[in-house]
C-alpha cells in the first residue's frame, strides 16, 4: 500500500500564523528523515492576505540556500491547507535557550558566544538581503528578528527560520496594509512600529536589540501596557545598555548604541559591515570562539537541567505501518488528535492521548478517515463495519450465481480472446500466397 509522504507526530508549538509540528518525511526503499510542518491557522484561512503570507515565506525562503538559514523543503496543500515542510534543526530556539540559563543558578551565556550567534544570524542576513533576481534587488527584509526565530542545534550551528512576513518586492506588489504592524513588538525597528518604509537596515535594529537583551537580560523597550512600547520603540527610547549593565564592556555598548540609532542612515548600513564589528569585538576583547566552542557550552548546560533537543524529546506512541489502513497515494497525512477536527469543527479542543484515528489528506484535497493503533497500545484493533448486505437480485432456479472475483476474472479472459481474435484477422500482414491452413 502507498504511503503519505510525510506523518506528523506531534505538535511543537502555535505560531502567530501558523500550527507547527514536527513529523516525518517518508520516500521508497524505507526512505525516512525528520522535518517540520506549518500548517496556516484555521481561524485565519478566511483571510486572503495570511495566506499570502505564508506563501510569500515559501516563496521567498525557498529561493534561500544559505548555511544558516532554515531550508525550506516543499510546500504543498491538503485539504485547502497549505502548509511548508522544513528542515529539522535538531536544538533550541534562542528564546529557550536564554531562558534556561536564567533557571540554572550560576550558569551564564558566555559573551563570546553570544557574539558568535549574533554574528552567524547576520551572516543570514547578509546573504538574504543581497539576493538579487534577473540582476535586480530582490529587496528581502525578513522583518521579524527575535529569539523564536533563532534556532542553535545541538552540534553548535545557528539558523534563521520564518521568513513568513519577509518581503520580496520585486515578486509581489503587495504592501503592508496601511496600520497593519508585523513582526514582534519587542524587536521592532521604530520605522517598522511607525508603519513607515523599511529597508534592510530595519533587520539590523532588530540585530541591535537582540543584543541588548542577551547582554543586559532585559528588553529595551518593556513598559506597563503595549501602547507605551510601541510608542518607545517608535521613539528609539531605551535605557542606554552600559547603565543597564555597568560591568559591560565599553565595546560592545557602542555597538548596541550605533546598531539601535533611530535613523537608519546613522546605524550599521549593511549586515556585512555589523558582523565585521562583531568579529573585531569578539577578537579584541573575549577571543575567539565557534561551533566547536558552543556545542560543548550547550552539552553543559543539558547536563544541568536535562532539557535534550527537539529531536530527542520522548516520542509518543508509534504507529505501526502495517496498522495504519491507506487507500490510494496520498500526499500527507495528520493525525486527527494533533491536527484537530475536520474544518467546520476547528474550535474544538485536541483529542486525548492514546489510540486516536488518522485523518489522510490527499493533494486534491479528498479525505478519508481510518484508524490507525500504536503497536504498543495493547488494544485489539476494532474491525471496520460491514455494510449492510444488499438483497440479491433474483435469479432462475437454473442459474448459478458467480462471485465478483470470478466474474471479473472471466471478462478479462473474454477481453483477452478478443484481442487475439482482432489480431489474427486484422493485426497480421497479408502474404503473397497464403499459407495452406
Amino acid at each position: 500500500m502507498a504511503k503519505g509522504r510525510y506523518r506528523i507526530i506531534r505538535k511543537i508549538a502555535d505560531g502567530g500564523m501558523a500550527e507547527i509540528y514536527a513529523g516525518t518525511q517518508h520516500g521508497v526503499e524505507g526512505f525516512e528523515r525528520p522535518v517540520v510542518l506549518k500548517r496556516i491557522l484555521p481561524t485565519l484561512l478566511a483571510e486572503p492576505q495570511f495566506k499570502n503570507l505564508m506563501l510569500d515565506e515559501a516563496h521567498v525562503a525557498m529561493s534561500l540556500t544559505h548555511g544558516n538559514i532554515v531550508q525550506v523543503l516543499d510546500l504543498g496543500q491538503a485539504k485547502g491547507h497549505y502548509y511548508l515542510v522544513l528542515e529539522l534543526v535538531d536544538g533550541w530556539d534562542l528564546n529557550q535557550i536564554l531562558n534556561r540559563v536564567k533557571a540554572v543558578r550560576g550558569f551564564e551565556l558566555p559573551p563570546t558566544l553570544a557574539l558568535f550567534i549574533v554574528g552567524e544570524v547576520c551572516r543570514a542576513l547578509a546573504y538574504a538581503h543581497g539576493r538579487r533576481r534577473d540582476g535586480r534587488p530582490m529587496g528581502i527584509v525578513h522583518r521579524d528578528i527575535s529569539p523564536h526565530n533563532v534556532l542553535v542545534s545541538a552540534e553548535g550551528e545557528v539558523k534563521l527560520t520564518d521568513f513568513g512576513i519577509a518581503k520580496a518586492m520585486v515578486r509581489r506588489g503587495e504592501n503592508t496594509l496601511q496600520g497593519v504592524i508585523k513582526g514582534k513588538l519587542a524587536f521592532m525597528s521604530p520605522e517598522q512600529a511607525s508603519s513607515a518604509f523599511i529597508d534592510a537596515r530595519s533587520d539590523l535594529f532588530s540585530i541591535g536589540t537582540l543584543l541588548y537583551l542577551m547582554f543586559t537580560g532585559k528588553r529595551p523597550f518593556e513598559a506597563p501596557t503595549d501602547l507605551e512600547s510601541i510608542l518607545r520603540v517608535q521613539k528609539a527610547d531605551f535605557v542606554a545598555p552600559e547603565l543597564v549593565s555597568p560591568e559591560l564592556a565599553p565595546q560592545v555598548a557602542e555597538m548596541i548604541n550605533k546598531a539601535m540609532k533611530l535613523r537608519p542612515s546613522e546605524r550599521y548600513q549593511t549586515a556585512d559591515a555589523f558582523l565585521e564589528a562583531i568579529e573585531d569585538v569578539q577578537r579584541q576583547v573575549f577571543g575567539p570562539s565557534g561551533k566547536t566552542e558552543l556545542k560543548r557550552w550547550l552539552a553543559e548546560l543539558e547536563k544541568k537541567d536535562h532539557m535534550p533537543s527537539i529531536g530527542r524529546l520522548p516520542a509518543p506512541a508509534k504507529l505501526n505501518p502495517n496498522d495504519t489502513l491507506e487507500l490510494g497515494d496520498h500526499d500527507i497525512e495528520f493525525e486527527a488528535s494533533e491536527m484537530g477536527p475536520p474544518p467546520t469543527a476547528y474550535g474544538a479542543t485536541l483529542a486525548a492521548s492514546g489510540p486516536r484515528p488518522l485523518t489522510t489528506f490527499d493533494a486534491g484535497g479528498v479525505v478519508q478517515d481510518e484508524v490507525a493503533f500504536a503497536a504498543t497500545s495493547g488494544q485489539t484493533k476494532p474491525e471496520r463495519p460491514t455494510p449492510a448486505p444488499q438483497a440479491p437480485e433474483p435469479a432462475s432456479t437454473t442459474a448459478t450465481v458467480t462471485p465478483p472475483s470470478s466474474r471479473r476474472a472471466y471478462l478479462a479472459l473474454g477481453v483477452l480472446a478478443l484481442a487475439v481474435v482482432g489480431w489474427l484477422k486484422y493485426g497480421r500482414t497479408p502474404k503473397a500466397t497464403p499459407p495452406a491452413w
